[in-house]
């Protein structure tokens, strides 16, 4: 089956498996960039998450699983992050914001990473 490449095609609706498990769902099409081809895909609204269009490296992609819309559309609640990762993206941007705001060594020494210039000498990363 070919990735439609036109702006006339019909765009395919599929649920991807990207490497780092990831899993994405939306229409796909083909993207020529620099000599080489991309998939965009455009991911409708889902919930609270917004509409949005990415294009994905074929290299990192695992699995393609086509479908039809009403397939894609049920697995979009699946593929959005989760709301761990985005408290912890949250905090970290406000220690950042905070660290930005103040030249205080303590609040820098609190921040789970360092800064360019500055040594990670805390056993604090978010790894399991």
């Amino acid at each position: 089956m070919d990735i439609p490449t036109s702006p006339q095609a019909e765009p395919l609706c599929a649920v991807i498996e990207l490497f780092g498990h990831t899993r994405v769902a939306g229409q796909i099409t083909e993207s020529p960039l620099g000599g080489g081809a991309l998939i965009r895909l455009t991911v409708p609204a889902s919930g609270s998450y917004p509409a949005h269009t990415r294009d994905l490296n074929p290299k990192a992609i695992y699995a393609i699983h086509y479908c039809d819309q009403a397939a894609m559309i049920s697995a979009l609640p699946s593929c959005q992050p989760s709301p761990v990762v985005q408290i912890v993206k949250a905090e970290v941007a406000e220690a950042y914001e905070e660290r930005l705001r103040t030249s205080d060594t303590e609040a820098r020494r609190a921040l789970p990473f360092a800064f360019p210039g500055e040594e990670d000498t805390q056993d604090d990363d978010l790894d399991p």
